[in-house]
């Protein structure tokens, strides 16, 4: 499938302005090499400099394609309504609309970058040391420290690594924050919380 920009036909405006931009940056990444996918995201996501002025929240509610997220049109369980906005063989650009802070300690089944494109958010970064063990090497055990505190910006863009290299938190301080997310579309293994 290829950008919703190729699929609907958008007024002159923001909107698809935004869109443009979203299907340039898509098909900057067509093709690259997916072992490095996290560093050339970022930087492509760097160099695009996307900006959404003037487009209006319903208006990046109304391309949420319910059929493709299999997802109501309300926030989830973590406080966020997923909008894909492009999709690849290998990676998928989409929006992350946030109500609320994800504050649970977790990490992703995926790689690649983000920026925020409304609003702020404070991450904090974790450290696992685990121990596995017991059925399918299960971690059974481990010792969480503190690593750094992040703000990010309207503008900040940011590397998302895959899964224990990236363990995080956040909490978003304007409300909605919209995160522009270019990630891998396959999953190495599922989604894992870390629990105090």
């Amino acid at each position: 499938m290829r950008a919703k920009t190729e699929k609907l036909n958008f007024s002159p405006g923001p909107l698809r302005d935004f869109m443009q931009q979203i299907t340039s940056l898509g098909e900057s990444l067509e093709g690259c090499e997916m072992s490095n996918f996290c560093e050339l995201a970022y930087k492509e996501l760097k160099s695009a400099k996307i900006r959404c002025d003037g487009v209006k929240l319903d208006e990046l509610i109304g391309l949420l394609d319910v059929k493709d997220l299999n997802i109501p049109l309300e926030f989830n369980d973590r406080g966020m309504i997923p909008v894909r906005l492009y999709s690849s063989k290998n990676f998928v650009i989409r929006i992350h609309i946030w109500r609320d802070g994800d504050a649970s300690v977790h990490s992703h089944p995926f790689m690649g970058a983000a920026q925020v494109l409304k609003g702020k958010s404070v991450e904090q970064v974790y450290y696992f040391d685990k121990k596995v063990g017991g059925y399918d090497n299960i971690i059974v055990e481990g010792t969480r420290s503190n690593g750094p505190i992040i703000t990010h910006e309207e503008g900040s863009v940011f590397k998302l690594p895959f899964g224990d290299a990236h363990i995080h938190s956040l909490t978003h301080l304007k409300e909605p924050t919209i995160t522009l997310m270019v990630v891998t579309d396959f999953v190495f293994r599922e989604f894992s919380n870390f629990y105090p």
